[in-house]
């Protein structure tokens, strides 16, 4: 496990914080938040096709993509691929659930995870900073809801 302490002071770290700021989860962040959350981040490298984590299975941690490609997959389907600075499995981080897709690199990835313990640390040591990051990522949430709410009206509506 590699925590990120290492990138705090040299210039990889101001791209890493533009690249965080960018993410709606850090985007009303200042510098100085998105280096402490760093703080509990860690760096993970994976290979092309190398499993980050099954369906059916339980995970706890947010994974960010630093760079490379993840596909999402769910009942054997490919749902998406995501990209350099995008993350996934956020519902995970806020309770002990089972995931309903897999993830996998479909290239040489490098992520960076905060995992449910480092949360739970940030949350007794700095819990300010971590209501911003919670309150953002409950926004995430409630406009994904909305828009999956929106889909399944819409096959509704299209099947009457």
């Amino acid at each position: 496990m590699n925590t990120l302490w290492q990138y705090l002071f040299n210039k990889r770290s101001s791209n890493l914080i533009l690249l965080l700021k960018k993410s709606p989860l850090f985007h009303s962040f200042n510098r100085k938040e998105v280096l402490l959350f760093l703080k509990f981040m860690h760096l993970r490298k994976y290979q092309n096709n190398e499993l980050f984590f099954s369906e059916k299975k339980q995970s706890n941690g947010i994974y960010f993509i630093k760079s490379g490609k993840v596909k999402i997959i769910s009942e054997n389907k490919e749902i998406t691929t995501l990209r350099t600075g995008e993350f996934f499995n956020d519902l995970n981080i806020l309770g002990d659930s089972i995931d309903h897709s897999t993830a996998i690199a479909s290239e040489d990835s490098e992520i960076l995870v905060i995992f449910k313990v480092d949360l739970l640390e940030l949350i007794d040591k700095y819990p300010k900073v971590t209501i911003k990051f919670l309150i953002n990522l409950n926004q995430i949430i409630k406009i994904r809801l909305k828009s999956t709410y929106e889909e399944l009206l819409k096959i509704k509506n299209e099947s009457n």
